[in-house]
Parts: C-alpha cells; structure tokens; sequence
C-alpha cells in the first residue's frame, strides 16, 4: 500500500457540550482530525445533546467518535449494554470513524444481528494495556485482525524502547497483510514517541495533540 503524509489527530474531554464544541472548533484549526470524547460527557448532556453532537459533527473536518469504558480509559464506568446500545442505535451517524474497543467489536462482529448496524469501513477496533506490553500481543492481534474493522488499533504502556519491538512487528505484519493499523506505546518520552503515537499503517500516519479546556 502506497505512503500517506502524517494527520494530526486531536483528542476533545469536556463534560458539557459547550465546552466541547469550543474545544472542537479550536481542534480543528490545529489538527487533521477531530476524535470527540462522548464518554466524556455526563450521561444526562449525552442523551439530550445527541442532535447537536451531530450538527456539530457537520461543522468539523474528519472525525471520530469514542465511547469508551472507564476500564479502557474512559472518564467513568459505562455498562456493556449501554455501549452495545449506543454503538447500535444511538451514535451519531455522520462521523467519519467510530473507535470501538476490542472486546465489544469482536463481540458485535460475531453477532449478525449487531453486525449489521455496524459500517466496519469506518470502524478503528481498538485494544487497550495500560498495564504494560502483554505477552499474548500476537494472539490479540489475531483476535482484533479476525473482526472485518477497517482499522486495527493497539495501545499499550511501554516502559523502554525495548518494548516497542514487538509493536513495531506487528506494524510490519499488519503491511503485509494489507491491514490499515494505528500502534501506540503510551508513556514513551516524546524523543522516542511523539505524542504517545507510533507510526501507523501504510495507509495512514496519526499523531495525536490535546487542546486547553477552561472546563478541567
């Protein structure tokens, strides 16, 4: 697959939908794409604020969306039947990429009921250690790579260079096999991983920044 230029992917964690659309607009001056934390929102804004969310999407440049779990790095807990509801019937449809954690993605894609609510070509499956590099990385690519999302993303503490060896390798795996993939080894210095993110894909290059909120 031919090289893309680098993207600047911007993060957004507000709270209200105020400050999140501020944050948004100011997010998308600086970067390429604009990722909307809703998991971020208290739940009552989340659910009356669903029109806007989506007029906001409108107004921005590439998006994506996240609804993730506390125990993915999440803002609070979120119940398993709520995040299969939500990625269901109650995300906003026009955003341009829907990051879905590993564990529900496999689950939804193996259900063809879920399955077919679900645009795998706008999906990043994504899979989370904040604990450290697993030893089973290999197994859980296979496991990420087995559901039909369009790009495969796999974040995990690395505690020195030595432990990006084997993100690199499955980077190198993931090229050959023609599968679009973001890697990311949270904790690095900035010399050695520029904004917490590796080089992905052939597809595509992301790097991440954060914008100021006066609301945190």
């Amino acid at each position: 697959m031919e090289d893309k230029p680098v993207r600047i992917c911007v993060p957004v964690c507000e709270r209200n939908l105020t400050a999140m659309k501020q944050a948004a607009v100011r997010a998308s001056q600086i970067g390429d794409l604009v990722e909307l934390r809703l998991d971020y929102l208290e739940t009552d804004e989340l659910r009356k604020s669903r029109p806007d969310i989506t007029e906001l999407l409108t107004e921005l440049r590439e998006t994506i969306v996240t609804f993730r779990p506390a125990e993915e790095g999440g803002r609070q807990p979120l119940e398993r039947a709520d995040r299969i509801v939500f990625w269901l019937f109650g995300k906003p449809k026009n955003a341009e990429f829907f990051d879905i954690e590993a564990e529900l993605a496999v689950e939804l894609a193996a259900d063809e009921f879920s399955s077919q609510y679900i645009d795998w070509s706008r999906v990043i499956c994504s899979y989370h250690d904040f604990v450290g590099v697993p030893a089973d990385l290999s197994q859980v690519y296979e496991r990420i790579a087995g559901t039909p999302a369009r790009i495969l993303k796999i974040a995990v503490l690395a505690d020195d260079v030595t432990d990006c060896i084997p993100i690199f390798r499955l980077l190198e795996q993931a090229r050959k096999e023609g599968r679009e993939m973001i890697a990311i080894a949270m904790g690095m210095p900035d010399s050695l991983n520029s904004a917490k993110i590796a080089l992905t894909d052939s597809a595509s290059s992301i790097r991440t920044l954060s914008v100021s909120s006066s609301s945190r």
